[in-house]
């Protein structure tokens, strides 16, 4: 049996990180239900389409309902399905869920157990609570994006969401601490993920130098010649991850391989991070594949997206997975990577729809076909 079957998640979130916080909880059995906003509510922007990568990428083993939070029949459902709910996740900027009446004060009145969980930039306090930002202004704030500059020395932008996506797991930390605790002890609980807290939380080893040594890794910011990326003949680039002084051994294995052994002795010089260069800049990338593979270092090409997907540790792990989806057909998901001896999460549903489950929960609920019908016609549902 899956763990988290029988408890159930209402995720408010509209973003990426309570989503795929959701996504984990629902793999392992929860019951999620996504509460959209309905398509004729106000909004600055139109939702994003159900058939797009960035929605249904996180909505497979979900229900899905629309309501419109402004309207009070609306809020009512509500009520009534946290007196069965589990956890909550909510993405709003803070005030913005008392605003609509289903923040942590209210939603506990009704459910004293409920584990409520709110994910914001800043946090739910302090001067830049309501300032709005986005990954790449939480990494900038936090200091990552000065660790990681191009060559010309400029900060550079991270190809992909990283404290977004620290924040989704920590969330999903988080609540299934708060379901330990409340299993122990009956106490509902509040838990506030910041995307900031998070970013910074990623300098563990960087912090601990910085504030009781007064400096931080230089391998870390490229200036080791054994910690740094080389590019190849071919214009593409290997990446070189030995830590030195104290890795001797994978050091050495690679001066030999590269035919270069008066290296060995080398490795603190800034003048042997320029002699790599040449070095690796004179055979292709598959060149350097065909003697580095062979030989006990770690290093590893640096690949494009789709390179990465078709690796064969990738493949081995079958990190990719095909389910089907009622408008676009066989879809192509990425599998969750939490792995157990004898436990495996199930797609038990595919992506829903927009809206799709909106009249079977709220039949659960014992609402009647009129009294949907009058839902409806309110504008509280779509």
């Amino acid at each position: 049996m899956l763990p988290l079957k029988g408890i159930k998640v209402l995720d408010f979130s509209r973003f990426a990180p309570g989503r795929y916080c959701s996504m984990i909880l629902a793999d392992f059995g929860a019951d999620v239900i996504t509460m959209e906003p309905t398509r004729t509510e106000q909004l600055k922007v139109p939702p994003i389409e159900d058939t797009d990568p960035s929605y249904y990428c996180f909505t497979r083993n979900k229900r899905s309902i629309a309501l419109n939070l402004r309207i009070p029949e609306a809020r009512e459902v509500v009520y009534k399905l946290v007196k069965n709910t589990d956890v909550v996740i909510e993405g709003f900027r803070p005030g913005v869920a008392a605003r609509l009446g289903i923040d942590y004060l209210k939603l506990s009145q009704v459910n004293p157990k409920l584990i409520y969980c709110s994910l914001s930039g800043f946090g739910q306090d302090g001067p830049y609570a309501q300032t709005p930002g986005h990954d790449l202004n939480y990494l900038a704030i936090a200091g990552i994006l000065d660790l990681t500059r191009c060559s010309q020395g400029h900060p550079a932008i991270i190809g992909t969401q990283i404290a977004d996506l620290a924040a989704a797991w920590n969330a999903t930390i988080g609540i299934l601490i708060a379901l330990i605790h409340r299993e122990r002890t009956g106490q509902g609980q509040y838990i506030d993920i910041s995307y900031l807290d998070c970013a910074i939380g990623l300098h563990w080893i960087l912090v601990a130098e910085l504030l009781n040594h007064n400096k931080i890794s230089r391998r870390l910011l490229g200036d080791q010649a054994s910690y740094n990326i080389y590019q190849t003949k071919d214009g593409n680039y290997i990446s070189l991850g030995i830590v030195m002084p104290f890795e001797p051994w994978f050091w050495e294995n690679l001066c030999k391989a590269i035919g270069h052994p008066e290296l060995i002795q080398e490795f603190h010089k800034p003048e042997t991070i320029q002699i790599l260069n040449k070095i690796f800049q004179s055979k292709s990338k598959s060149e350097w594949e065909s003697i580095l593979k062979q030989v006990d270092v770690p290093w590893a090409p640096i690949n494009t997206l789709e390179e990465a997907l078709k690796h064969s540790q990738v493949i081995h792990r079958k990190l990719i997975l095909t389910c089907q989806h009622s408008k676009l057909g066989s879809i192509k998901l990425l599998r969750n990577p939490i792995r157990f001896h004898n436990l495996e999460f199930q797609i038990r549903s595919p992506p829903h729809m927009y809206g799709e489950h909106t009249v079977q929960i709220l039949k659960e609920l014992g609402y009647t076909d009129s009294e949907i019908q009058r839902l409806k016609d309110a504008g509280a549902i779509e």
